[in-house]
């Protein structure tokens, strides 16, 4: 599963803080065994290596905007044994994949440790979220469990913490065991208690009953362990186990563990510290700032711009005077609506749309239907009454679950399901993304409801907008209910669902609405001129041209022969500190073979080639390729068979960055030869074929959204007016405000946001760009100057300077500038200069606004 732009950017975050945690933790370690017989106990301020590479994060400016801005101090934390805890929290809002990223998290983690294997404990609020993440643990084909798969080299054991488990299992494989909220929360809660008991399950992890030497030399060993009766004997227990194993504790929707009480959130975090994880990654949608060192922070807008949630949200109420009736009426007439519209749009162009409402009741239970509450009968009976198919109305509670496994997005089986009414079995660990209409009949719980249930109709089908206005959002029905507390308590709902910034974008349907659709235009004075942007086009061999197509015109022509994979060393290393602490009776640790070996004497081809495919496409040239690799490692004599099977994840990542480079950098020559042939085209010789900057266009935006000025005085030179500032993160802003002041800037267009503007840039990579800004320039800044200059931008922040996207598109910008430019040699094609301004296409740094117009009028300009 490919991940979206923040799930990458958020991996590489983990990547980023693993990095200096390693570096932290090697000083913290010198500087401990400088001390020995200086301190009989080193201070923990001087081994705290999670503070330190915190602040080498900050100090970066590396941590997020909401934590560097507000200064939010680092969030300390010791195990049960005294040791510093690493711990980071992921804010990703609902909708936004939290467990994916959990999965992406355990990945990561192990890749930077080089083992595969070892104890991950992956901590749920509710049963709803623990059937659900069971169920996706346990499915081979599903991507969190393709993720944990494959970086445990495909050693995957799910389980229970009743469960018998043995330390080999822990040894040789990637055990992830689900726990509920309340077996890790509070200290006197009995499931809690449960796994302090004594038990015979856990073989292997504690010397034998009556090996009073063994039992000695084990104590003095682990001495932090927990113990029973007068000889102080050590528990075989699974919190025992725990802190033996120190697992990865994966802690999701981490808000509910701690909540808003902060004596409670401080116990429960005290709680998951006793059981000496190596380190915790948190999951949530609000965290608690007082208790998580926030590491990523996603917003709302992230979301909308990937495509996966459906907005804006249209909420309608029905007043006191009104039967509940009429609101389930209401609800209907918008889902055949709705209906009709999928319909159509299944038609022109195949994609599978089937609207569902949730209709949320006062009572479900069946000794419940009293005549005075609403029932989800009743609600049934009525639909009924109106026209709707029993068949197409299923009901979800506790006691009757009628949807059960029912696959409702299943295009070939195409459920028959359009109503699903409910009272709480759907406030959270459900999200079907063909829901669409949420109606609320419980007049007296409105905001908890709203609150709680705004999220199970936000999911976008396929994530990807259908471009059909009333398919592209979500609509919440209210009965008896005022339209303006209706309104806040949605936006509540979407803050609790860590999309605060998105509030802006709830309609009521009274004069009330926040909303406006505002008509964004050229200037006047730019009114009647034809502007053309230019775009990557590929001769079609009929002498026309079209847009390059990656498959088409890139990895079709690759050279599959050449590529060879040099066997990378052997992963010999031992494994961190940070890892699994092996246990043996002996007292010795068992090697790195023993400890991660694999019995198998097979090599899994198949395997390599399925974490490769998505770059080789072909699988017999791919399982060429790793056979090569594989052969080549096997000559060294320190590795056989195990060994490859025990670290085969790592092995795969190591042979996935040599293919990459090596793909990568063919595709660029067929690119940059192709250029250089005139076979793709980058000018604005054929108008037609490019991009034409459009007069005008709309955008919904709240009536109260300021615009976006240069100090104190309106823009001047964007191309389009209004101008708003919630189209624009803090560095865009600037530098927008920056080419505004500029005396050479005839004008400049803010083309990215949202994507609205369709223009983009295409290279030797699959995924196309889409630069931030496009501008004019010239010598006077007047239309008619001698010297103009077409310039197009793309602003990073600082700190990522040198990492691969920007460095592949700094390297894509100078080519199509010097392709823009007639710089290089082409054959067979004429390039018409006359009257067509050259171009400046270049990477901005947030430091480097400066260079940003190096060799353009707007650097001869006066400022």
């Amino acid at each position: 599963m490919e991940l979206k732009k923040y799930q990458q950017e958020a991996s590489d975050q983990l990547d980023r803080w693993l990095r200096e945690l390693a570096e932290a933790r090697v000083k913290s370690e010198e500087v401990a065994r400088a001390l020995v017989g200086i301190w009989d106990d080193v201070p923990l301020m001087m081994r705290d290596f999670p503070a330190e590479a915190w602040e080498n994060l900050r100090t970066n400016g590396y941590l997020p905007d909401s934590v560097r801005l507000r200064d939010t101090p680092y969030r300390q934390r010791t195990t049960g044994s005294g040791e510093p805890l690493p711990h980071a929290c992921l804010k990703i809002p609902t909708g936004g994949g939290k467990t994916l990223m959990g999965a992406v998290a355990v990945e990561r983690i192990l890749r930077s440790r080089v083992a595969q294997t070892g104890l991950v404990l992956w901590i749920v609020p509710t049963k709803a979220i623990y059937a659900q993440t069971r169920a996706a643990l346990w499915n081979r084909e599903h991507p969190y469990r393709e993720r944990l798969d494959f970086a445990s080299g495909g050693r995957v054991k799910v389980m229970e913490k009743d469960d018998r488990f043995t330390i080999d299992d822990v040894r040789n494989h990637l055990c992830v065991m689900l726990l509920m909220l309340s077996s890790a929360n509070k200290l006197k809660n009995k499931d809690f208690l449960r796994m302090f008991r004594d038990s015979g399950r856990y073989e292997g992890f504690f010397p034998e009953d009556g090996n009073a030497l063994a039992e000695g030399d084990f104590g003095t060993r682990y001495p932090s362990l927990e113990r029973e009766g007068l000889e102080q004997r050590v528990k075989h227990s699974l919190f025992n186990v725990f802190k033996l194993t120190r697992p990865i504790v994966i802690l999701d929707e981490a808000h509910k563990a701690y909540g808003k009480n902060q004596g409670k959130a401080q116990e429960y975090a005290h709680a998951i510290s006793r059981m000496d994880p190596s380190v915790v990654v948190e999951l949530s949608a609000t965290p608690n700032a007082n208790i998580s060192n926030l590491l990523v922070d996603v917003t709302g807008k992230a979301l909308q711009e990937e495509q996966m949630i459906k907005l804006p949200i249209q909420v309608r109420t029905t007043g006191s005077s009104t039967d509940w009736r009429h609101a389930l009426s209401i609800a209907r007439e918008r889902l055949e609506s709705l209906t009709d519209a999928a319909g159509e749009f299944e038609s022109d162009s195949g994609r599978y749309i089937r609207p569902i409402a949730v209709v949320r009741a006062e009572n479900t239970g069946k000794n419940q239907r009293d005549g005075v509450n609403i029932h989800v009968e009743d609600v049934r009976d009525e639909l009924i009454n109106q026209g709707v198919s029993p068949e197409a109305i299923r009901v979800k509670s506790s006691e009757n679950d009628e949807l059960g496994r029912e696959d409702l997005i299943n295009e070939r089986e195409r459920s028959a399901v359009t109503w699903v009414l409910t009272k709480d079995a759907l406030k959270e660990g459900w999200d079907c993304p063909f829901a669409y209409v949420l109606v609320l009949l419980d007049t007296t719980k409105a905001k908890i409801a709203i609150t709680q249930m705004v999220g199970r109709v936000m999911r976008m089908p396929q994530v990807e907008f259908t471009g059909i206005h009333e398919l592209d959002q979500c609509y919440v029905i209210c009965h008896d209910a005022d339209v303006h507390h209706t309104v806040e308590y949605v936006r509540a709902g979407l803050q609790e669902e860590g999309m605060e910034d998105l509030g802006g974008h709830v309609n009521g349907d009274s004069g009330e609405s926040r909303m406006r659709t505002i008509r964004v235009e050229r200037r006047q004075r730019f009114s009647d001129l034809e502007i053309f942007l230019p775009k990557v086009l590929h001769r079609d061999g009929n002498g026309g041209l079209r847009d390059l197509d990656y498959d088409r015109d890139i990895l079709a022509g690759i050279d599959w022969r050449k590529l060879r994979v040099d066997s990378p060393q052997p992963v010999l290393t031992r494994p961190s500190s940070g890892g699994f602490a092996a246990v043996s009776l002996d007292g010795d640790t068992p090697d790195v073979e023993d400890h991660y070996g694999d019995a198998s004497n097979e090599i899994d081809v198949g395997y390599f080639t399925r974490h490769l495919n998505h770059l080789i496409p072909n699988p017999w040239v791919c399982a060429s390729v790793v056979t090569c690799a594989i052969d080549k490692l096997l000559t060294d004599d320190r590795v056989d068979a195990s060994h490859v099977n025990a670290r085969r994840s790592v092995y795969a990542e190591l042979f996935r960055r040599a293919l990459f480079e090596q793909i990568d950098g063919l595709a660029f020559d067929l690119f940059d030869g192709k250029l250089r042939s005139g076979d793709v085209v980058f000018d604005l010789t054929a108008k037609e074929a490019n991009y034409k900057v459009a007069l005008g266009f709309d955008e919904v935006a709240p009536k109260d959204e300021p615009p976006l000025v240069c100090a104190t005085r309106p823009m001047q030179q964007s191309l389009f007016e209004p101008i708003l500032k919630r189209d624009f993160n803090n560095l865009e802003a600037d530098f927008a405000i920056y080419m505004d002041c500029q005396d050479a800037i005839i004008w400049w267009h803010r083309v990215a946001a949202s994507q609205r503007s369709g223009y983009y840039l295409r290279g030797w990579r699959r995924d196309r760009m889409f630069p931030d800004f496009v501008a004019m320039s010239a010598d006077s800044g007047k239309m008619d100057a001698y010297r103009k200059m077409l310039l197009v931008f793309e602003t990073k922040g600082a700190h990522l300077a040198g990492n691969e996207d920007t460095e592949y598109k700094r390297k894509l910008l100078k080519l199509l500038q010097d392709a823009y430019n007639g710089d290089l040699p082409t054959r067979g094609h004429y390039r018409i200069r006359g009257g067509t301004p050259d171009g400046t296409f270049r990477m901005v740094m947030s430091n480097e606004f400066d260079l940003a117009f190096e060799g353009t009028p707007v650097a001869d300009s006066s400022r």
